[in-house]
């Protein structure tokens, strides 16, 4: 203190203080809005990838002969119910009946419509739900959530593909 006046100190008005926060308050809005979108979109996906590796693997089942419940395998199915899937044999007895346990969807994805796909032993040969073989086009299951959907499409030659969300077969 020289003279006998006080060092100035310079600091930040009210009104800047407010527009300071208001901008961190529109930036923190605008993150977490998209955010939550990209969640539905990642669940979605993971949910289409372990249905299209089940799917995968009742094929791997009928290509090999193998059998889920120890005995002789005729068909292998993969169904979808609106929360769930299952992977199911059907033995030689009776080709149409088919035993399995249901796998449930993960975080509120759902299945748009109830369908299935199956594979004959030993060709692998692509069957839709009204036990036809399909020689054309592909099956399309769809997963959504929150206005995301995903797809898992299988086609006649056996080729089995999880779309990007928001894509179809």
């Amino acid at each position: 203190m020289r003279g006998g006046k006080c060092p100035r100190v310079r600091g930040f008005t009210l009104i800047e203080m407010m527009i300071v926060i208001a901008i961190i308050g529109l930036v923190s809005a605008i993150s977490i809005s998209s955010m939550s979108g990209t969640k539905a979109k990642s669940e979605v996906a993971g949910n289409a990838r372990a249905l299209a590796a089940a799917i995968r693997e009742a094929q791997n089942y009928a290509l090999t002969g193998k059998s889920i419940d120890g005995n002789t395998p005729c068909r292998f199915q993969v169904s979808i119910s609106s929360g769930s899937y299952s992977v199911k044999q059907s033995d030689t007895g009776s080709c149409s009946s088919y035993s399995g346990t249901a796998v449930g969807f993960l975080n509120g994805v759902t299945a748009s419509a109830n369908q299935s796909v199956s594979f004959d032993v030993p060709r692998g040969d692509v069957r839709n739900a009204s036990e036809t073989e399909i020689t054309s086009g592909s099956i399309d299951f769809s997963l959504t959530k929150g206005g995301e959907t995903a797809h898992v499409c299988v086609y006649p030659l056996g080729r089995v593909e999880d779309k990007p969300v928001n894509t179809g077969c």
